[in-house]
């Protein structure tokens, strides 16, 4: 996703706690920031969004349930909820089980969106993470690389490839 955002010109902030190929693009034209830290300061954070000069920006955060309860909250909040305008996303990829946990806080407002790919359901309530009733004809089909679920709030899956590509 990284690699088609920047692109197609829109700017990126990246957030990655743990080791992750995300942590690769940094110094690359389109990526404004790599946080590699779990405790990324408010100010920091800010910073790296007031550099995105395009209509466009994206946040990818891996490992996101890291970033649970942490600093940027609030943040993760307003931007799930479209405060920054048409053209940016907060884009997520964690642990299921712990980016379902919770009725409050940023992951709530990102389940509410209703729309998002699944790479791996292992359960129906891995559905809830995109707004919908995963079927249960999907469940254990993921053991192919690339494969993913798309939901865009109309409540149906449809299977999608995502092409393999490296930070190169």
């Amino acid at each position: 996703m990284a690699k088609s955002l920047t692109a197609l010109g829109t700017k990126i902030v990246v957030i990655a706690p743990r080791t992750s190929p995300l942590r690769r693009l940094s110094g690359r034209p389109g990526v404004v920031a790599v946080f590699t830290d779990v405790d990324v300061a408010v100010a920091d954070f800010r910073t790296a969004l007031g550099e995105v000069d395009t209509l466009a920006g994206a946040i990818l955060v891996d490992d996101a349930e890291m970033m649970i309860n942490s600093e940027l909250d609030h943040d993760f909040v307003a931007l799930a909820r479209g405060s920054a305008g048409d053209g940016w996303g907060l884009i997520v990829a964690g642990n299921n089980e712990a980016l379902l946990g919770g009725i409050g806080g940023w992951q709530a407002v990102v389940r509410r969106n209703r729309c998002g790919a699944l790479l791996a359901p292992r359960t129906i309530g891995d559905g809830e993470l995109v707004g919908a009733r995963l079927p249960r004809g999907l469940l254990g089909q993921d053991t192919e690389p690339g494969r993913a679920h798309l939901q865009l709030g109309d409540g149906r899956f449809t299977t999608v490839r995502v092409p393999a590509t490296t930070a190169d």
